[in-house]
């Protein structure tokens, strides 16, 4: 193989690589803010049922 065709492939390997890596920020990304997002409504949800709680009294 000559070294034209040599960084070719090279080339080629590191777009791959990029895009895999890419894919798995994020992916990671929207799972954490997924997480985030369940945490945020059930903060809420406990906050809620701390000022029912205080009503009641």
């Amino acid at each position: 193989m000559n070294p034209l065709e040599e960084e070719l492939v090279y080339e080629q390997k590191i777009d791959e690589i990029t895009v895999q890596l890419e894919e798995l920020i994020l992916d990671a990304m929207i799972a954490a803010l997924q997480k985030i997002g369940k945490r945020n409504l059930e903060f809420i949800e406990a906050s809620i049922r701390s000022q029912t709680d205080q009503m009641n009294f």
